[in-house]
């Protein structure tokens, strides 16, 4: 797993300049809502992309379900993605996508999916196969990207690839930075929490999340400022288990939810009843440009579980629960 985790910043730069799939021409009137259909690690490439390039000329939705969302507009262009192309809700995506005669494009390493497409004579854009499909992000993102400069002539990949190598030059710097992270959380056992901003970061603490779900094993959760400040913190104030928070920080959060996060930290650590029971560390992006930033605090993300991982003695690659229920889910 470390390994594949390593190469994160050259499987990006190899994903834009190996692809050998065919982007079909699209042509319409309107920029098309762009519909990203998938789940789990296929589908958190969609809303990272949301993230890092907030400016698209186009909407961007990610669909995370069976079928397609309802009341699309007829321009609309569907994405299914499925590393293994086995992936039920994403079956259903694309068998949707066919019957409503829907422009779209799939990406997959193979599986069901790629013998449907072939079937079907959809375009598609294929991913290296045999990796655990939470590394393949690197993959899916380039493919992605690829695919949105086609449909809304803006360039992205130049902007990535230096973005991709600022983390290469400086990964012995986040790697520590990831590793003093796993350590204060062991050091401070209890639910994880991680606190990103919306339209920032929040993809980010979602695959933060969902990285420490599966690689370290552990339970962890996800929120955005400034929706958790009308909620979340409401049971904080009043904890009675221990819990780790995790702030995703950027120079792109806004002065306001700065500020809030600010005096979040300082209400809940007021608190002589729960001060002992919530520990806070920030994580910090690194790099001038928003892009540099955000795949910092990615890539950090990954390094943080798998360093969590070691210091847990948990090997990151198993996730057989879920292999399990994907099984049981076949005979239904």
């Amino acid at each position: 797993m470390e390994f594949w985790v390593k190469e994160f910043p050259h499987f990006l730069h190899h994903g834009f300049l190996g692809s050998k799939g065919r982007i079909p021409s699209f042509r319409s009137k309107h920029r098309p809502e762009v519909v990203f259909c998938g789940m789990g690690g296929s589908a958190i490439g969609g809303m990272l992309i949301k993230n890092f390039f907030p400016d698209l000329p186009c909407p961007i939705r990610v669909h995370m379900s069976d079928g397609l969302p309802p009341n699309l507009p007829k321009n609309a262009y569907i994405v299914v993605v499925s590393y293994s192309g086995n992936t039920e809700e994403a079956l259903s995506s694309f068998r949707a996508m066919q019957e409503q005669r829907r422009n779209g494009i799939v990406i997959t390493s193979g599986g069901q999916l790629l013998k449907d497409i072939k079937e079907n004579n959809t375009p598609w854009l294929p991913l290296p196969s045999d990796l655990p499909p939470r590394v393949a992000l690197p993959f899916i993102l380039s493919a992605e990207l690829m695919l949105l400069e086609q449909l809304t002539g803006k360039s992205l990949k130049a902007s990535t690839l230096q973005a991709a190598g600022f983390l290469q030059k400086h990964q012995k710097k986040l790697r520590e930075k990831a590793e003093r992270v796993a350590r204060f959380i062991h050091q401070h056992p209890g639910t994880i929490l991680i606190w990103g901003i919306q339209g920032v970061s929040d993809a980010i603490a979602y695959r933060w999340r969902t990285q420490l779900n599966e690689n370290a094993k552990q339970f962890a959760s996800s929120h955005n400022f400034p929706e958790l400040t009308h909620n979340e913190i409401v049971p904080l104030s009043a904890a009675t288990h221990p819990f780790t928070i995790l702030t995703l920080e950027t120079d792109f959060d806004g002065i306001r939810n700065v500020l809030r996060r600010k005096n979040v930290l300082k209400l809940l650590g007021a608190s002589s009843a729960t001060s002992s029971l919530l520990r806070h560390t920030p994580v910090e992006a690194s790099g001038k440009t928003r892009l540099a930033q955000l795949l910092s605090l990615l890539w950090m993300g990954d390094w943080t579980s798998l360093h969590l991982a070691k210091l847990l003695n948990i090997n990151p690659l198993p996730i057989s629960v879920i292999e399990k229920l994907k099984e049981r889910m076949k005979q239904l």
